[in-house]
């Protein structure tokens, strides 16, 4: 569901393409921000959601999962279609139940 959250809310700029699944190498990243051909914006980004509920976040290691998404997003950049984009800002966000989230940006 966060997902979808964040695509409509990306989706409301007339400056960007959003994805949602995007196919990157063997996987999907949960969303891809394009920039349009007549957009003035600086960057675009890939982001990998990871979501605990609250139950679940006692027991689990944030950490784990922020590196869990690091390492795909290594994976997804070295996709063709994303190796060689300039600005590409890279971002892990970390849900821990809707009260509480982190987010890395990786560089």
């Amino acid at each position: 569901m966060l997902k979808y959250v964040y695509s409509l809310f990306f989706s409301l700029s007339s400056q960007y393409y959003v994805y949602g699944e995007f196919p990157a190498l063997q996987g999907f990243a949960d969303i891809f921000v394009e920039k349009l051909v007549v957009s003035s914006a600086k960057c675009e980004a890939i982001i990998e959601l990871k979501y605990l509920n609250k139950q679940k976040a006692r027991g689990l290691n944030i950490e784990k999962l922020k590196e869990d998404g690091i390492s795909q997003l290594k994976k997804y950049i070295k996709d063709k279609r994303l190796e060689n984009r300039e600005n590409l800002k890279r971002f892990v966000i970390v849900f821990e139940g809707f009260e509480k989230y982190y987010i890395y940006e990786i560089y």
